[in-house]
């Protein structure tokens, strides 16, 4: 059998395993630093992820009919609408010069993401509110379009929890 004096090939294992260790510890401190809020806001921060919420709104109530709440939009386009003005017959898609559509914005808060636009129409007869003609709040996204979100941003999550890990 054959022994070996001193410490030999224990020295480079050492130095390999107190490296690991470093990196481990530091990978360590990075996890228990991250912040979900700050991330989620840098991800809501992106112009991309922005407008894919607006035009899942817009794509609600233009082609699904649906509330942020969930209930169809049920109120018909008059057959005077349909016929003078051009309008589909169905569900009323909140679309006349786009001023609405237009007017859905985003911003990014530290714990939540808003969605606003202005909901108060002027007609020949005044100003309406076409929350209330259409049965509630249109902006904002109902069950379907927030799971499209998550999906959208998981892979842009998971990069920036990585990078803040692996820094």
């Amino acid at each position: 059998m054959f022994v070996r004096k001193g410490l030999g090939n224990v020295a480079p294992f050492l130095f390999i395993s107190l490296l690991m260790f470093e990196s481990l510890k530091r990978i360590a401190n990075n996890v228990k630093k991250l912040d979900s809020d700050k991330l989620l806001k840098k991800v809501f921060d992106n112009k991309g992820v922005q407008q894919q919420i607006i035009d899942l709104n817009q794509e609600q109530l233009r082609d699904r009919h649906v509330l942020p709440s969930g209930k169809e939009i049920t109120r018909q386009y008059s057959e005077v609408s349909q016929r003078i003005y051009g309008k589909p017959s169905g569900p009323i898609i909140l679309y006349d010069t786009g001023a609405f559509y237009n007017s859905i914005k985003v911003k990014s808060e530290k714990e939540t993401i808003i969605v606003k636009g202005d909901t108060i129409k002027d007609t020949d007869n005044g100003q309406i509110d076409i929350g209330g003609y259409v049965g509630g709040n249109p902006i904002g996204l109902d069950e379907t379009s927030l799971s499209e979100v998550r999906q959208f941003i998981l892979p842009m999550v998971r990069e920036e929890v990585l990078q803040a890990i692996f820094k």
